[in-house]
């Protein structure tokens, strides 16, 4: 449908054209092309893994070794050659997809035995052969033979031709990353970082990086090791800001003249500013260099200077950075606008981000805000307006900021992009101060500018200028301002048809169109927009002959849309329409199709809660026409993988069934720290007239989450508002009133969440404060209110909501407390933190047996950067409540600034296993484990409450064709799995977690694995 179509439609208020128009209209233009479908050897062997990792627990203990070792020289073989694999549309090997078949426990020492009586071999070969003689001596705990093995890698790194000499020494700094990570002996971690700085280990090296020393070997220790670090030919990196990076700032300015490389990277303080002085007097520019002189007896390494050069210029970036805040917080102010002025040019601006964050901690928000009025004043083309809006506001000089504002924005000498960038911090300023209507006029202006140059300098383009005026019409009642940015985006959009429409950018336009055309009840012209949006990209892909929509792109997240818009207008047959008969889903069954974003806010708004999923459209679609036993299957599995879901749980009680209650009991027995299954079972108790039991249940499921901060829009506190039902039912209409209040105050937050998102900052505020008149005792709605205070520089006033939200905080936070939104910042700034340390100390002198009180210490420590005190507050909570989730998740988390000892770590980590093995709440940091027989134990217990795998839900007849006719059909689905599979566990959502996957993120295994299963054939042989 083309732009004038639609809106001739619009005019005449045409109704739906339905599902079977749609697909028609896209068919007549899109043409779909067949191609071969191929096998190949990558496919085969990635079925033969996937059968063997089924059956690999019921082999006998030497059969699963003998069986995984094959299949490792299969690996071998078709890694070594990758020609063999023809198609284009398999995914490639993994060493991932190798080690997720690793066989159990039991069998690892017959896998040693196995591995140890393999034949020797030389040239490549030999990599894969120490390879896994390091993965069997890490299995077993052999630290004799895991030693040896490390010896040969040394030696082989000594000897050769230069790639594969460079190869080994890649693999040793590997290593020597692992056992820091691991290893329980301060001294052998010493020990480990010292073998490094000799000239045979250190050649070819880039950095060092050296974890917490003080906190592990002492002061005295860590300071003669950084003496000599300091002087070699490495750059030195530090984990973190800590006790041995102060160190190394002190010792590197005292060595200064005998550094033989700048060590950029220790200007990270604002307290660094004659380190950094130092270091530029006595380096300058760099000089072309290589890394390292030649060692005799070891052949030349490649010329690396270039990249030395890049390391350099950054790190010298970076510590310009530190330099210039250093200088603002001394008063140094000449100075500091010389700085920014150099960085601006280089627009290197970003690179100031977590140095304002940390000068405002400092309270240096007000010399801050006169900096950048000062410095933009003098050279306002700099890349430092969007800086100096937030600061003007944090410092209560909004006024001054806009009148230099918008005094430079109306100069003709400046370039355009410049102009355009003015333009947009001119309307967000105003929209942020509640002078919306000169707000407007700025996007306007910017419009008027187009999309061209908005591309090319970062900035909004028209078509997002648009929905953002749409929206601001939306939430300020003003109709005219919907309408003209509607027109914007539509005109847009269309202005692109052969350009970047179908891309995700162009997806995600239309789809927020259509979001804000159903909310105002124009469903017609949302169906209008997602059918054109889909038409472009279909016959985009089919002229590229990409398919993209095969591939999950953005013509199955807009399809999910129009699925989402259709369910919305209650119109399930063109739901079902869609499903059956749209050929471009690029999956043959519903469970292929994994939920997306563009599909689940297609059935948001501010009334209807947190979003549908696609599953959703499609069980509400079977039941709405008596397909029961379908919309069962398919919601079974929503709640399998949401069982945070609460449109899942409408559905299930809406399907009726004698089985409910069990169904909620089984999923609150698989996840106890999902507090949904409880709220429902509840809610159908108390419809059951037993509202005693419900009472206790609904308030069990409170005191787990109290704030319910990870749900969306009209679903939090809904255990509240069940609980207010309860106590009118038993007669107290007082106390119902009070929880009602609790949820009309979250409402009217929520609403001011919208407003906050569009930028409407002043307005949002004012509609928190209305919030807490009805319900007082809400410590998200004070932490929010108080946050946007401080952003707008009303700082006595935020001092009172940051008080209360922190006295509100020890009862509002369950063992997996979820901060809600716009809650994520209550503890920034020296002002709140002051506050909250008052605070929280008394509170744990007045109840020092209350585990949440000790969790916030260290909660605040953590975020003042106090790790090392926050430890203790952290270890006390756990020890008051040992299933207190959240507090074993900060003692992980930990582990990455101090050092903690290998037992305390693999502590940690199995408690948190223990509370949640799905780890759908805490993600377990595999990494540090050394105990890997008992990683695998505590995985494996887990995957007992892993809910059953489904591989078909609904067919898609029409897509599924579409499929086998372009050849795909064979690879899709697999492809898909895997794609979907790696990313739940780059996301952390672990529920695909198995014990070979967790054991495979420990670090001594993946660097054997690298051996054993990486690509070496370009390493010469030996």
């Amino acid at each position: 449908m083309s732009l004038s179509l639609l809106i001739g439609a619009t005019a005449l208020g045409a109704d739906y054209q339905g599902a079977g128009f749609v697909l028609r209209k896209i068919e007549e233009q899109s043409a779909k092309k067949p191609a071969a479908e191929t096998t190949n050897e990558t496919s085969q062997l990635q079925k033969a893994l996937a059968d063997f990792s089924k059956t690999v627990a019921l082999l006998p203990a030497a059969g699963a070794a003998k069986g995984w070792l094959e299949l490792v020289d299969r690996y071998s073989r078709i890694s070594q050659h990758p020609g063999r694999n023809p198609d284009p549309f398999a995914m490639q090997l993994t060493s991932t997809e190798l080690m997720a078949a690793l066989p159990p426990p039991a069998a690892w020492s017959e896998l040693s035995k196995a591995i140890a009586a393999r034949p020797a071999v030389k040239g490549n070969a030999e990599i894969r052969e120490i390879g896994l003689k390091l993965l069997a001596a890490t299995l077993t705990g052999d630290g004799a033979a895991r030693t040896r093995d490390i010896g040969i890698l040394q030696e082989k790194a000594g000897n050769g031709n230069p790639q594969s000499v460079y190869f080994y020494r890649s693999v040793l700094e590997q290593i020597s990353e692992a056992m820091l990570a691991t290893l329980d002996d301060p001294d052998a971690v010493l020990k480990s970082l010292e073998r490094r700085l000799t000239p045979a280990n250190n050649r070819g090296m880039q950095q060092l990086r050296i974890p917490n020393l003080v906190s592990l070997v002492g002061t005295q220790k860590a300071e003669v090791f950084l003496r000599r670090a300091l002087q070699q030919d490495l750059v030195i990196d530090i984990e973190g800001e800590n006790e041995t990076s102060r160190l190394a700032q002190k010792l590197a300015l005292e060595l200064i003249d005998g550094l033989k490389k700048p060590q950029w990277s220790l200007v990270s303080s604002l307290d660094a500013i004659e380190l950094y002085e130092a270091m530029d007097k006595r380096f300058g520019q760099p000089k072309e260099k290589p890394l390292a002189a030649p060692v005799p007896g070891l052949p030349d390494l490649p010329d690396l200077s270039s990249l030395y050069e890049s390391e350099h210029d950054y790190g010298k970036l970076q510590a310009q950075s530190y330099y210039l805040l250093g200088l603002i917080s001394k008063e140094r102010t000449k100075e500091a606008v010389t700085v920014a002025k150099k960085l601006g040019k280089q627009s290197q601006a970003y690179m100031l981000q977590s140095g304002l964050k940390a000068l405002e901690r400092a309270g240096y928000a007000r010399a801050l805000d006169d900096f950048f009025y000062e410095l933009l004043s003098q050279d306002p083309t700099l890349s430092y307006w969007d800086e100096y809006v937030q600061l003007a506001a944090k410092a209560g000089q909004t006024d001054r900021m806009l009148k230099l504002a918008r005094a430079t924005a109306a100069r003709q000498d400046l370039p355009r992009a410049k102009t355009t960038a003015l333009h947009q911090t001119l309307y967000r300023a105003f929209l942020a101060s509640g002078q919306t209507e000169e707000g407007v006029q700025e996007m306007r202006r910017l419009i008027e500018l187009g999309d061209k140059n908005s591309r090319s300098n970062g900035a909004e383009t028209a078509g997002q200028l648009g929905l953002a005026l749409a929206r601001i019409g939306v939430l300020s009642k003003r109709p005219e301002w919907t309408d003209e940015g509607i027109r914007v985006a539509l005109k847009s959009m269309a202005e692109s048809e052969d350009g970047d429409a179908s891309s995700w950018q162009g997806e995600s336009l239309a789809t927020s169109l259509a979001i804000i055309l159903l909310e105002l009840q124009r469903g017609p012209e949302a169906e209008g927009v997602l059918t054109d949006a889909l038409s472009r990209n279909v016959k985009s892909s089919s002229s590229r002959q990409d398919y993209n929509w095969n591939q999950g792109g953005p013509s199955q997240q807009t399809l999910a849309a129009l699925a989402s818009l259709y369910h919305g207008a209650n119109r399930r047959a063109d739901v079902i329409t869609l499903l059956d008969q749209a050929p471009y889903w690029g999956a043959k069954d519903l469970a292929e199709i994994h939920d997306n974003p563009w599909g689940m806010q297609m059935g948001r708004s501010h009334h209807s809660g947190s979003g549908v999923s696609l599953r959703y459209v499609a069980a509400s679609a079977m039941a709405g026409v008596g397909r029961k036993a379908e919309a069962h299957t398919i919601n079974n599995a929503i709640l399998d993988g949401e069982p945070g879901s609460d449109r899942g749980y409408e559905l299930l009680i809406e399907l009726g069934g004698d089985s409910i209650l069990a169904r909620l009991d089984e999923l609150f027995a698989r996840d106890p720290f999902e507090e949904r299954p409880l709220i429902w079972k509840a809610e159908l108790l108390r419809r059951a007239n037993k509202l005693e039991e419900a009472e206790k249940t609904v308030r069990q499921a409170i005191s787990i989450d109290p704030s319910d901060g990870e749900q969306g829009p009209g679903d939090r506190l809904r255990a509240y508002a069940v609980l207010a039902d309860i106590r009118e039912a038993r007669g107290d209409k007082k106390e119902a009133e009070i929880f009602r209040g609790a949820v009309r105050a979250i409402r009217l937050a929520e609403n001011a969440d919208r407003y906050y998102e569009a930028g409407l900052l002043k307005l949002a505020v004012q509609m928190y404060e209305d919030s807490l008149k009805q319900f007082a005792d809400a410590y998200c709605i004070q932490s929010r209110l108080a946050v946007q205070l401080a952003e707008l520089g009303r700082h006595e006033e935020a001092e009172a909501h940051y008080r209360r939200a922190y006295e509100l905080m020890p009862d509002s936070f369950g063992r997996v407390e979820s901060h809600c939104f716009g809650c994520e910042r209550a503890f920034e700034g020296q002002r709140a933190q002051s506050m909250a340390e008052k605070i929280f100390t008394e509170l744990a002198v007045k109840t020092p047996d209350k585990p949440q009180v000790h969790y916030l210490l260290g909660y605040l420590r953590k975020e003042q950067e106090r790790h090392a005190e926050a430890l203790p507050h952290f270890q006390t909570a756990v020890k008051l409540d040992p299933d207190y989730l959240n507090a074993w998740k900060e003692l992980d988390s930990l582990a990455d600034h101090i050092r903690l000892p290998a037992k305390e770590r693999d502590r940690i980590a199995f408690n948190m296993l223990r509370l949640d093995p799905l780890q759908r709440h805490a993600r377990v940091s595999l990494g540090k484990v050394s105990d890997l027989a008992g990683l695998w134990n505590a995985i494996e217990a887990g995957q007992k409450r892993r809910p059953p795998v489904v591989s078909t839900l609904y067919p898609l007849p029409a897509s599924r064709a579409a499929l086998e006719e372009s050849g795909k059909a064979a690879n899709e689905s697999m492809r898909r799995q895997r794609m979907y599979s790696s990313y739940r566990s780059m996301s952390g959502e672990s529920d695909e977690m198995t014990p070979a996957r967790a054991i495979s993120e420990t670090p001594f295994v993946r660097v054997a694995a690298e051996l054993f299963a990486g690509n070496n054939g370009s390493l010469a042989e030996e």
